[in-house]
């Protein structure tokens, strides 16, 4: 998504608007994959140990910080948003949080991304929240 945004590709601060205006309003018409179920018991452990004292206790995020919501993500996107960080390649990431990713064995990733992808989904687009016009 970032080489989308860059801003060779949109030409302002309204495009970026627009963009993204367009993509809260989309229906979310596929759940997100999950994993095997094996670990997800584990993965709430390293949550509520390591993620949850900044993304909240329902991984929520918090939106006025800047913190993602995290709950209901594709279980294939978070392990590889995770490895990506740990392996440099999301240099948005600080380096505090790659430090503490970079901790995580393959079992603490893959049950923290099936029990991630498994919390509810974000709430549908306000039906009246309209999106940005140039």
């Amino acid at each position: 998504m970032e080489h989308f945004s860059d801003s060779h590709l949109l030409a302002d601060a309204q495009a970026i608007a627009d963009v993204a205006g367009y993509i809260n309003q989309l229906a979310i018409e596929v759940p997100p994959g999950v994993g095997d179920g094996e670990l997800v018991d584990h993965g709430a452990q390293v949550y509520a140990e390591d993620c949850r004292s900044c993304h909240g206790r329902s991984a929520d995020g918090d939106e006025k910080a800047m913190i993602p919501r995290i709950a209901g993500q594709h279980y294939e996107y978070l392990t590889r948003q995770i490895y990506d960080a740990v392996d440099g390649r999301r240099p948005n990431f600080s380096k505090a949080h790659v430090r503490l990713l970079a901790r995580l064995d393959r079992d603490d990733i893959v049950g923290l991304a099936d029990y991630l992808s498994r919390l509810s989904q974000p709430p549908a687009p306000d039906e009246n929240v309209r999106t940005a016009t140039r």
